[in-house]
C-alpha cells in the first residue's frame, strides 16, 4: 500500500496544470479551503513549498495535490534521471530536474516521456559519510548516501559548548557515518556534539586513570576504585 497526504490546490495561473506536475504551494484560503498553486519560479524549491499535481486541473478549478507520500512527476529532458537520483523543480518549468529535494524511487521511461516515482526528503533521514576529519568551524563535507562515491553535501552540526567541531565529542573521522536531513535546502546533523571543558575530563599518568571533576579526582588502579579522593573545595 502506498500512503498519500493529499491537499486541495486552486489553479489561477491562467492555463491548465498538466498531470504529473510539479507545483509550487502559496497561500491557504480559509474561506474556500483550498490553497493556491503556482508554476515553479526557481530551482530547487524547498521541498515544503512543493506539491505534486496527480491529474490535469484545468485553470480556474480546484483539484488535489500530494504533499506528502510517493508521487509519479514527470522530467524534464528524458534519459538523464536514473533510480537513486535525486531531483527538485526546474524554474518556469512543471518538470523535474537534478536537484536535492526529492528521492526517486524508480524511473518508467517507457514512453515519450520519463516519468519518475519521488517521495520528499525534507524532514526524511538519510545517511551521510564523512569526506574528512572534523576542522575547526561547525560543518563537515559529506558524501550522502554512499562513502566516497555519494554526492557531496555539507552538513551543518550543533555544537553545545564551543564552535569546533574539532574539539567536540563525538570526535568525527574520515568515513565516520552521520544521520542528517535536509530542512528548506540545507543540510543538519541529527547528532549533537559537545565541547568538554578542558579542567574536567580523563588523564592517563603512571598506569593511573584519573576521572577530574574541577579540584576532585577518583583514581582507579589496576580495576579498582582507590580512597585517593580529594575533597571538594
Amino acid at each position: 500500500m502506498i500512503v498519500r497526504f493529499t491537499i486541495r490546490v486552486y489553479n489561477n495561473t491562467g492555463a491548465e496544470i498538466p498531470a504529473m506536475s510539479f507545483a509550487k504551494l502559496l497561500n491557504y484560503q480559509v474561506a474556500y479551503q483550498y490553497f493556491i498553486v503556482s508554476k515553479p519560479d526557481a530551482d530547487g524549491l524547498a521541498a515544503h513549498k512543493v506539491v505534486i499535481i496527480p491529474e490535469a486541473i484545468p485553470n480556474g478549478k480546484v483539484g488535489y495535490a500530494y504533499i506528502g507520500g510517493v508521487g509519479v512527476v514527470k522530467a524534464t529532458t528524458a534519459g538523464q534521471i536514473s533510480a537513486g537520483d535525486l531531483v527538485g523543480t526546474d524554474e518556469n518549468q512543471w518538470t523535474a530536474i537534478e536537484g536535492n529535494q526529492f528521492y526517486v524511487l524508480t524511473v518508467d521511461d517507457s514512453g515519450s516521456d520519463d516519468l519518475l516515482v519521488v517521495r520528499r526528503l525534507d524532514a526524511a533521514l538519510r545517511k551521510a559519510y564523512c569526506k574528512n576529519d572534523a576542522g575547526t568551524g561547525s560543518t563537515i563535507a559529506c558524501y550522502l548516501d554512499t562513502d566516497e562515491t555519494g554526492p557531496e553535501i555539507t552538513v551543518n552540526c550543533n555544537i553545545s559548548g564551543g564552535s569546533n567541531l574539532n574539539e567536540a565529542i563525538r570526535r568525527l573521522k574520515d568515513g565516520n557515518r552521520l544521520l542528517v536531513c535536509q530542512i528548506d535546502g540545507t543540510w543538519y546533523s541529527a547528532e549533537g556534539f559537545q565541547v568538554i571543558d578542558a579542567t574536567k575530563g580523563l588523564e592517563i599518568s603512571g598506569g593511573k586513570l584519573a576521572v577530574k571533576l574541577d579540584t576532585d579526582e577518583m583514581h582507579f588502579d589496576d580495576g579498582g576504585v582507590s580512597t585517593n579522593l580529594l575533597e571538594c573545595s
